[in-house]
């Protein structure tokens, strides 16, 4: 077992470590469909029960295509792309799954993993990425010498690409990885230019969506920097 100074294994006894049975899974494996049809049921149910409006539904499926053109580009294999592993609570291991959206294992035995976020919201965007990572990282460092993490960001509502640099060195401080930044122009021409088959008009609506999205949430972030509404 590996352990780094930064991503220790943490152990929640005396002979039970916080993590075990770790594995990388192919996408097709019973156990783990099982269990994501499972989840994905839930969270149909929940949407009915909660009836919430469906904002940026639009650009998460756009995210979908995307993420998978990347995938592709990166000639990802779908034989280890599911972090298969145990977790120890209350004194049991409870049986868990987590999607990677990219991963590479590496000639010299580290591996390289990937979070894509096609996003509005380029902040809310790297903290999850940076949450999601973190948690992927402590579990591979039981199964890998190093673990190189990279941020992926597709902006589907063109924020300057100065803003989003400056966002990533702000929570770069959380976590040190790579960070790559498309806007909506270049990842539209990279699609195109690859020959891949992509719905254009989808891009364009979630491109339309996003533009949208991000108008209403600087608008409310600017009334709430009104001297009016501080003063309330």
């Amino acid at each position: 077992m590996y352990y780094n100074a930064n991503y220790q294994v943490k152990f929640t006894g005396i002979h039970k470590p916080k993590y075990a049975s770790v594995e990388l899974i192919s996408i097709y494996n019973s156990d783990y469909r099982a269990k994501r049809t499972e989840y994905i049921a839930g969270k149909q149910i929940q949407k009915t029960i909660i009836h919430t409006p469906c904002q940026g539904c639009t650009v998460d499926l756009a995210g979908r295509y995307i993420e998978t053109f990347l995938q592709r580009l990166e000639h990802q294999s779908i034989h280890n792309r599911v972090l298969s592993y145990k977790v120890c609570f209350q004194g049991n291991y409870i049986q868990q799954y987590r999607d990677l959206d990219l991963i590479k294992i590496e000639s010299d035995g580290s591996v390289t993993i990937a979070e894509i976020k096609v996003t509005s919201n380029i902040r809310n965007a790297l903290k999850k990425a940076i949450k999601q990572l973190s948690r992927n990282i402590e579990i591979l460092y039981t199964i890998f010498k190093k673990v190189n993490p990279k941020i992926i960001i597709i902006d589907l509502s063109d924020v300057a690409m100065k803003s989003a640099k400056q966002l990533h060195y702000k929570f770069n401080n959380c976590l040190e990885c790579v960070f790559e930044y498309y806007s909506y122009p270049e990842i539209y021409h990279l699609m195109d230019s690859s020959n891949y088959m992509f719905n254009k008009n989808l891009l364009e609506q979630a491109h339309s969506e996003a533009m949208k999205l991000a108008s209403i949430r600087v608008a409310k972030e600017q009334v709430k920097l009104n001297p009016k509404y501080l003063a309330q």
